[in-house]
């Protein structure tokens, strides 16, 4: 019998399941996501990102999502952690995502999600799924996925 060197390995966790699409509970009530918008943001990427999606307004709701990808690239498949801003110290492609939810889109009318939760991303082909499992931004906990549809 031969022996190598101990590994250390840690195994990332499940995505909750929610059988319907386009709906987040956040609480409070129930958002029933109407669109979803992809931008591409080409300015204030350290503070913004450099691609972000956003739910159509909803009873006054919106939810963004704001990722700094390498060539303002979709995101990929994975486990995604939450961060309060990009930095100088922030890389492309880091698996990071800055969620914001706001009272009709507005930057400074909301809450972001606390930093270090998981948010859950699927990529097929460009059809992107976020889903959010017990997610704390301000008063709000996000549970529920919505997709993006090119």
């Amino acid at each position: 019998t031969g022996y190598g060197e101990p590994l250390t390995f840690t195994t990332l966790p499940q995505s909750c399941s929610y059988a319907q699409d386009n709906s987040v509970n956040t609480g409070s009530q129930n958002l029933d996501i109407a669109g979803v918008v992809k931008k591409i943001n080409h300015s204030q990427i350290l503070f913004y990102g450099n691609i972000e999606y956003y739910t159509q307004p909803v009873n006054n709701h919106v939810i963004t999502l704001q990722f700094y990808e390498d060539n303002t690239q979709p995101p990929a498949s994975g486990v995604y952690t939450t961060v309060s801003q990009y930095d100088g110290n922030s890389s492309p492609s880091d698996f990071k995502v800055k969620v914001l939810v706001s009272s009709n889109g507005l930057y400074n009318e909301g809450a972001l999600a606390t930093a270090g939760q998981l948010i859950f991303i699927e990529n097929n082909n460009g059809q992107v799924t976020f889903t959010f499992c017990d997610t704390h931004a301000g008063s709000y906990t996000l549970n529920g996925k919505f997709t993006y549809v090119p």
